[in-house]
């Protein structure tokens, strides 16, 4: 018979302690990093008003009836360093906004001040920067009377036909 050997190194010198005590460890340390980054960076999507934001969508959908009533018609076109907006019909207004919600952060979101050209009807922002993504847009005057509201990419497509539907 051969004498068995016995093993003489201290545990913790040994692989397997220290691979049973790392399972635990990395599910604890992952836990904390979960933590900090839910806790840095809330969701702008999630919203706490929540109720007030589903009463305001009433109140959209009215401005955007009243703009189907007035038949609201334009034409969006970008250049390289403004944003023109053409409308179809006799307007009033000196201004118009042009609001650029981007599609996943809302400290991207912009909204343009669309001065009118003088002597037309064309509404014009100047030293305008456009991202290449899939906006939501939504046009509307100072009195907030009426809206449009539709989706727009300025890269595919750099004229855009608006209509109050």
């Amino acid at each position: 018979m051969k004498p068995t050997q016995e093993d003489t190194k201290p545990w913790y010198k040994q692989f397997w302690p220290w691979m049973l005590i790392a399972l635990p460890a990395s599910a604890v340390v992952a836990g904390i990093i979960t933590i900090v980054i839910a806790t840095q960076n809330s969701h702008s999507m999630v919203k706490e008003d929540y109720y007030k934001e589903g009463l305001a969508i009433n109140k959209s959908i009215d401005r955007q009836q009243h703009a189907q009533e007035l038949n609201l018609a334009f034409e969006l076109n970008v250049a390289p360093d403004s944003v023109t907006l053409t409308s179809k019909q006799e307007l009033k207004h000196p201004v118009l906004y042009l609001f650029l919600q981007h599609p996943m952060t809302d400290k991207l979101d912009t909204t343009l001040v669309l001065n009118r050209v003088p002597g037309s009807q064309d509404y014009q922002a100047k030293e305008v920067s456009l991202l290449s993504v899939n906006y939501r847009i939504r046009v509307y005057p100072p009195d907030q009377k009426w809206e449009l509201l539709d989706r727009w990419h300025p890269e595919q497509s750099p004229n855009k036909a608006l209509k109050a539907r």
